[in-house]
């Protein structure tokens, strides 16, 4: 039979007689006992920066679906930008907010087949989370998988966020559209995700970091191992700083490597980015270790 759509709850002081009216479906909780919130997400870093204004601007998002506005957002931006950080730090503020369940899945970034990547694994770990049986009919097909997803959540009266990390194709977030209030999507992309226009996404275009908080972050890393170490190399650290352009990834990778390699100078680092890259200096200093 497929999943019905009934939520059966009691609380309240002792009573001498329940009585239960029709078919018992899902779950009776006895005593307002509910079930536990279901967490698929991760933590966040603790060098995230100073995005107060843009946490701001999602609680308004937020307030605005709570008023039967977009349950669709869409944050953009360059890769390194801190889409993904942004929204991780967003959904553990709310945590109490959305006591059903808050969900993360990386998405891959790549086309997929089907649907998409993704689909499948966040159905399976909900189901999982929540002790679900799908040896079962229903549960045996992808579509099958997502419609049981879908009508599970509908059903419940607690709110429920999910997270779509590094989507490409509207097909990784078609299947988890629908009309519930309970259900807010958020998704994060180099660029807005076309095929999605009819569900009037909120679109969040998220800027790079400013300089000031750049250097906060490396000052934040650092600050226990060598915190006069960049004050002793004040030229070579605005060069660095100028090299980040606004990447927090790139910020924090770099932080993290001085924090690491005490044998090398903020000038060193410079210099090895401006003549290597960006991207093939850490990697190389990663892998090669010291010198």
């Amino acid at each position: 039979d497929v999943y019905k759509r009934q939520h059966n709850t009691y609380s309240g002081g002792s009573p001498n007689i329940l009585a239960q009216l029709g078919p018992v479906t899902g779950g009776v909780y006895l005593g307002g006992s509910e079930p536990r919130t279901v967490r698929i997400i991760p933590g966040t870093t603790s060098a995230f920066q100073n995005r107060q204004a843009e946490l701001s601007d999602l609680d308004a998002l937020l307030d605005g679906a709570e008023r039967g506005r977009s349950r669709l957002w869409c944050l953009t931006g360059p890769p390194g930008t801190g889409k993904t950080a942004l929204a991780i730090t967003w959904i553990n503020q709310h945590r109490d907010h959305f006591s059903h369940a808050q969900i993360a899945m990386a998405c891959g970034g790549d086309l997929g087949e089907g649907h998409g990547r993704g689909i499948v694994e966040i159905c399976d770990r909900y189901f999982s989370r929540r002790g679900i049986d799908t040896d079962r009919p229903g549960f045996d097909t992808d579509e099958g998988k997502i419609a049981m997803f879908r009508a599970m959540i509908e059903e419940q009266d607690r709110p429920t966020v999910l997270l779509l990390d590094d989507v490409r194709t509207a097909a990784q977030v078609r299947p988890f559209l629908s009309n519930t209030p309970n259900l807010v999507v958020i998704t994060t992309s180099r660029l807005p995700v076309k095929g999605v226009a009819d569900s009037l996404p909120e679109i969040f275009d998220l800027r790079p970091l400013p300089d000031g908080d750049v250097a906060a972050l490396f000052r934040d890393v650092l600050r226990r191992r060598d915190p006069e170490r960049l004050d002793a190399e004040p030229d070579a650290f605005g060069r660095l700083i100028a090299l980040c352009g606004g990447s927090p990834l790139l910020a924090g990778t770099t932080a993290a490597l001085l924090h690491d390699r005490i044998d090398l100078t903020v000038g060193g680092v410079v210099e090895r980015m401006e003549a290597e890259g960006r991207l093939t200096h850490l990697v190389a200093s990663v892998e090669d270790g010291p010198d």
